[in-house]
């Protein structure tokens, strides 16, 4: 058994069948195991270190971490879910070049000691990892949808140049497609049931949905992805859908400003959507995106200003739970 008091840091590698462990102790030396990606595997953790008060550190891993992050925090451990780019680029400042799991553990385990500006504790329940999973579903439906629906229109249109009619079979290609299409909307509805039974207070989704552009599912999305502190900055908003400005330059010189794109890409994708929603059924949106095409925007980039400006005014109106209003928001 290890001595609890001696190790002040832990990193946990993250992979589909296993979790890499390693336990940095104060008299410098590193003890690694393994245990399987499970329930029980998680639990030879939660023993081997119970009484441990100081951060674990794990990398996001799409849905593997998300049991041994869930259960290593009910189990009042100080879990810390890093993103893997941050993590990337702290143990690229090594020397060393090597790459295994034991060593990323390690890296993980000296972060967890002498990084800065962790992200906060992960606290989230059973019901939060249920609706992200079935968020994350969602995503992937609608890719694979989109890209069946354009095979298969290009396949239809091809064979009506060479005057080939269509089969049974090839017919009922596009009645799946819309089966599946239905069922991702059906999904949607249950996300919007499911955070709204989350969230008692209605009042916070009625606000989100007065803004143009921004329907109960996108004001759902919305409160599932920025449910933690209304009193962060709309800037750290907009960087977690990932839309925020990326710089480069150095010295006289200056690079083109791009979005960055490291947030979460469905969030970004519907909020996109959403800016589009506005400018078609709002006549100020509307204003704003031809002001911005007159100035030189193209037709993307005009409304991802819009998107930024959208989260801006969710931010906004939620802090003072006040609903949209034309004349208020266009000043924000």
């Amino acid at each position: 058994m290890d001595n609890k008091n001696t190790i002040i840091g832990i990193g946990i590698d993250v992979s589909k069948a296993k979790l890499d462990i390693s336990l940095m102790k104060a008299e410098g030396e590193n003890i690694h195991f393994t245990v399987e990606n499970n329930e029980n595997g998680i639990k030879k953790i939660i023993k081997r270190v119970k009484g441990y008060k100081k951060k674990m550190v794990m990398e996001s891993t799409g849905r593997y971490h998300l049991l041994s992050a869930l259960m290593l925090s009910e189990a009042g451990f100080d879990v810390r879910v890093v993103n893997p780019i941050v993590s990337s680029k702290y143990m690229k400042a090594g020397i060393r070049k090597n790459k295994t799991d034991k060593i990323d553990a390690h890296g993980l385990a000296e972060m967890s000691v002498i990084g800065r500006d962790l992200p906060k504790p992960f606290k989230t329940n059973p019901l939060s990892v249920h609706i992200r999973q079935k968020i994350g579903l969602i995503a992937s439906m609608e890719t694979q949808v989109q890209t069946l629906k354009a095979i298969y229109n290009n396949y239809k249109e091809f064979q009506g140049k060479i005057k080939i009619e269509l089969s049974q079979a090839e017919d009922e290609i596009i009645d799946a497609i819309e089966s599946l299409s239905d069922a991702k909307n059906k999904l949607e509805k249950e996300i919007e049931i499911l955070i709204s039974e989350q969230n008692k207070d209605n009042s916070k989704h009625q606000v989100l949905i007065s803004v143009p552009g921004i329907s109960p599912y996108v004001a759902s999305l919305i409160l599932q992805f920025f449910n933690e502190d209304y009193n962060k900055s709309a800037k750290q908003w907009i960087a977690y859908a990932g839309m925020d400005i990326s710089v480069k330059e150095s010295g006289t010189w200056k690079g083109r400003g791009r979005t960055s794109k490291r947030g979460n890409a469905y969030l970004r994708k519907r909020l996109f959507s959403a800016a589009w929603g506005a400018t078609m059924h709002n006549d100020e949106f509307k204003k704003y995106y031809n002001e911005l095409k007159e100035k030189g925007r193209r037709h993307v980039e005009a409304l991802m200003i819009i998107a930024r400006k959208l989260i801006r005014i969710a931010f906004v109106l939620l802090n003072k739970n006040q609903f949209f209003n034309n004349e208020l928001c266009f000043i924000i």
